[in-house]
């Protein structure tokens, strides 16, 4: 008798629809776990990233583009605040099964926090958060992840400094 194991899923969440380095690592991450049977769904906005997405297979939701608008700095932080909560909605209807979340990179935090996920979440941290706005939006998200993973003991340090379990792969 051949046993299988039970299907996975993982759900991708990312800020833009731009391909850079931040969404090659998602993108071979993606790669990593459909070959190791997971079920794969992403969360991102239009865009070349999400055009190559659908092309490896992956089931794409569009969201808004959660970077932050041009404009005076109050508009364009509220007109961001307001796409997070459009993009938390979409989150938590594709993630309402999952069995974790990868949210790639700090733009994502606001939406996932706002989505209320019962998995559990992996931030991929990119950047080295020193900027006073960024340590405000990582600290008010914290209760939302599970673990941050980071590519370097810089950038992993201001995370585990807000008290944030974090590994560096």
């Amino acid at each position: 008798m051949v046993s299988s194991l039970p299907e996975r899923k993982l759900v991708a969440v990312t800020p833009t629809g731009l391909i850079g380095g931040a969404e090659i690592v998602l993108v071979r991450l993606l790669d990593a776990a459909r070959r190791a049977g997971w079920t794969i769904d992403a969360a991102v906005p239009d865009g070349a990233l999400a055009d190559r997405l659908r092309r490896d297979g992956v089931r794409v939701a569009p969201i808004p583009d959660l970077k932050l608008p041009d404009g005076p700095r109050a508009v364009a932080a509220g007109r961001a605040g307001l796409r997070a909560a459009r993009a938390a909605r979409c989150i938590r209807r594709i993630a309402g099964d999952a069995d974790v979340v990868v949210a790639n990179g700090v733009l994502t935090l606001a939406a996932v926090r706002l989505a209320r996920l019962d998995a559990p979440v992996v931030w991929m941290v990119h950047d080295v958060i020193i900027r006073r706005d960024w340590t405000a939006l990582t600290r008010w998200c914290r209760g939302a992840l599970s673990l941050a993973v980071a590519p370097s003991e810089s950038a992993a340090q201001p995370v585990r400094a807000l008290g944030i379990p974090t590994r560096v792969i």
